[in-house]
C-alpha cells in the first residue's frame, strides 16, 4: 500500500470521509475537494486484481449479461462523438474484452484498445480481431498528434493517477481531436444520501471520484478545452426522478441511438440549461473535451 497526495492539485492534506468493507479509505483533499483513496494498492496488486478481467473477477457478474444495454448506450455516445470529430483513428482506454471497440469499428472508426487485464486483451484479439495493447495508455507509447478521439468511458475512476492518463491522451490526440470521459458524480444527490454505502464507493477497484467541476479542472490543467458536461438532471422530488427514469427507458429502447442522444441533450438543456452544478448533475456524467487546433 502506498500513501499518495491529491492527484488534482498536489496538496497532501487528505481529510478522511469513509471506509468501505474491503478496507479502502476515501479521503477528500482539503485544498481542492478532490475525493480519492489513500493509501492505494501497489502497482503489482492493481495488476493482479485486474488480471482476469474486472467484471468476472471483481464484480462477480458476467460482462456479457450487461452487453445489450451497454451497446445501446455506446451507439448513442458514438453518435455524439461523430458529430464533434469525424470517425478515424481512435483509442479506447480500458477496452476490456473489446466489445465497445468492435462496435466503433462497425460505425466507421479505426479503434485500438489498451487495458491492464491480460485475459480480456487476449479475448479482444481472438474474438474481435482487434488491435489492442496490454498495459496503461502511457505504456502503449503511441505516436503523438495522431488520433481523432480517445474514449475513456467508465474507466477514470479505476486510476490511481488519472492526471497522467489525461495528459497522455492530450499528447496522442491530433489538434482538434476529442477526449470523452464518463464517470460517477461524487457530489450527486445519491452519493450524498448514501454516504459510505454509495454503490460507486463499494465497487471494488475504484480509486478516485470526480465531480463535474474537478474533472473539468483536471482536463483544463492538461490543456483541453472542455466543450460539454452532461449528466442528466437530479430533481429534488423523488416522483420526478421516477418519471425521468421511465422517460429515459422509453427514449432509449424505442428511438434510434442518434435520435435518442439528440432528444436527451435537448431535454437536459431545456430543464437545466448549460450551467448544471455538481449537485444537480445526476449520479453519472460525461465530458467531451477538445485539444485546441493551435496547440504547440
Amino acid at each position: 500500500m502506498e500513501h499518495i497526495a491529491c492527484n488534482l492539485c498536489g496538496a497532501d492534506k487528505p481529510q478522511f470521509l469513509h471506509q468501505v468493507p474491503d478496507g479502502r479509505r476515501m479521503h477528500q483533499c482539503s485544498a481542492c475537494g478532490f475525493v480519492y483513496v489513500t493509501p492505494v494498492p501497489g502497482e503489482q496488486e492493481l495488476l493482479d486484481t485486474h488480471e482476469h478481467g474486472y467484471y468476472d473477477s471483481m464484480v462477480g457478474e458476467s460482462y456479457e449479461s450487461l452487453l445489450s444495454k451497454k451497446q445501446r448506450e455506446w451507439r448513442e455516445l458514438f453518435s455524439v462523438l461523430a458529430a464533434r470529430v469525424p470517425p478515424g483513428p481512435m483509442v479506447e482506454v480500458g477496452c476490456g474484452r473489446g466489445y465497445c471497440s468492435a462496435l466503433a469499428r462497425d460505425l466507421g472508426w479505426m479503434p485500438i484498445g489498451v487495458d491492464i487485464a491480460k485475459e480480456d486483451i487476449e479475448f479482444a484479439r481472438k474474438e474481435h480481431r482487434l488491435g489492442v495493447k496490454h498495459g496503461t495508455l502511457s505504456e502503449a507509447c503511441f505516436v503523438g498528434d495522431r488520433f481523432h478521439a480517445v474514449v475513456m468511458w467508465s474507466v477514470v475512476e479505476h486510476l490511481a493517477d488519472p492526471a497522467e492518463t489525461i495528459r497522455e491522451a492530450f499528447r496522442i490526440l491530433k489538434p482538434g481531436g476529442v477526449l470523452t470521459v464518463s464517470t460517477c458524480n461524487v457530489l450527486s444527490r445519491e452519493a450524498r444520501e448514501a454516504g459510505a454505502d454509495w454503490r460507486y464507493y463499494t465497487l471494488p477497484g475504484h480509486l478516485c471520484f470526480f465531480a463535474p467541476s474537478t474533472l473539468r479542472r483536471m482536463l483544463e490543467q492538461a490543456g483541453f478545452a472542455v466543450e460539454s458536461i452532461s449528466g442528466g438532471v437530479a430533481f429534488k422530488s423523488r416522483g420526478m426522478n421516477v418519471l425521468k427514469s421511465i422517460a429515459k427507458f422509453l427514449i432509449t429502447w424505442f428511438m434510434t441511438p442518434q435520435a435518442a442522444a439528440r432528444l436527451k441533450s435537448r431535454a437536459v438543456g431545456a430543464v437545466a440549461g448549460q450551467a448544471t452544478d455538481d449537485e444537480n448533475a445526476g449520479e453519472n456524467f460525461i465530458v467531451f473535451a477538445r485539444k485546441p487546433e493551435n496547440n504547440g
